[in-house]
């Protein structure tokens, strides 16, 4: 009795011991409030500086500001650090690198990644122009689904500071054209 009881514990062991192939789902299943108002403004989503790993997308309705990030290929979406408002409100260090554990949206995506998150954020909170910090920890995957690369990543811009490469965009939200209901 006692030998079958441990060959069963052994093999349960061995089961949840074995690296599991990622599991991807996305969350940009129409999280859009309103139509949109204006333009998108899209910008690349830079993995170790040097990988495209997909782009960082930001619009709005009357109501809301959205960012939405997009992993492209074989790159997945681990977490997410979001900062939007005035520039020089972005958290830095004494020396001007970012503290993105300080920025105000974040979500964490790490089982399972994700290959599409958005953040909507209203836009009473926010100035009508501002910055954007978009960072991510993503993960590029294999033909099997197995972690082979991971990275930090940002929306392509311009610097934020300090010794890092992190970068920051600009965006207004757009005019929203009032719609005439016909009498």
């Amino acid at each position: 009795m006692n030998k079958h009881l441990f060959i069963i514990a052994a093999m349960a062991v061995a089961f949840t011991s074995c690296q599991k192939e990622e599991e991807v789902i996305d969350n940009a299943a129409s999280l859009r409030f309103g139509e949109i108002c204006g333009d998108e403004a899209s910008t690349a989503l830079m993995a170790g500086q040097h990988h495209l790993a997909g782009n960082v997308t930001v619009s709005n309705d009357a109501d809301y500001l959205y960012v939405t990030y997009n992993a492209t290929g074989n790159w997945r979406i681990k977490k997410t650090h979001l900062y939007v408002g005035p520039c020089a409100g972005i958290p830095t260090t004494g020396s001007g690198n970012p503290k993105i554990g300080h920025f105000p949206y974040t979500a964490d995506h790490n089982r399972p990644s994700v290959t599409t998150y958005t953040y909507a954020i209203a836009l009473n909170d926010l100035d009508a122009c501002g910055c954007v910090a978009a960072h991510a920890e993503v993960v590029r995957l294999n033909d099997g689904g197995t972690v082979v690369q991971s990275e930090t990543a940002w929306g392509s811009g311009t610097g934020i500071g300090g010794n890092s490469w992190a970068m920051k965009f600009d965006y207004c939200a757009q005019e929203c054209e009032d719609v005439v209901e016909p009498s």
